[in-house]
């Protein structure tokens, strides 16, 4: 599927967003995978303010958690703050409101106070513990 596109909402107010330019839906999997992944994340009780944007070469969705996997030169920008995270691999807890870069994987982050370098994090859609 070409410019495959995903809404998710909590009651009535959006949550986030997922776009990509391909999608290979595999329902025995429970997945889909995709191609040039872009996830919005909306700020919740904002009404409709963009939280972060998420992007990657490929991921995949789980269809019963929408939990997305971005992998491959993934950028996680927190739009408020102008903060980025740069890694190799990413997963966004929608459940949870969380994002992780898995242990083992590294990473870098620029936020106004400089940059920190790492491997392994889990933290709330905007970056903070």
């Amino acid at each position: 599927m070409t410019n495959f596109s995903m809404a998710s909402y909590e009651g009535e107010e959006m949550s986030y967003v997922l776009n990509a330019r391909q999608a290979d839906i595999r329902r025995k999997e429970d997945r889909v995978f995709v191609t040039q992944p872009q996830l919005k994340i909306y700020k919740k009780g904002a009404r409709g303010r963009l939280l972060a944007v998420a992007s990657g070469r490929k991921g995949h969705l789980t269809m019963d958690s929408k939990d997305i996997t971005f992998e491959d030169n993934v950028e996680y920008r927190v739009v408020a703050k102008n903060w980025k995270l740069t890694t190799s691999k990413l997963i966004y807890w929608a459940g949870r409101h969380e994002t992780e870069v898995p242990i083992g994987t590294g990473y870098t982050l620029t936020t106004s106070s400089g940059i920190v370098e790492g491997s392994g994090m889990i933290s709330k859609e905007d970056l903070t513990k």
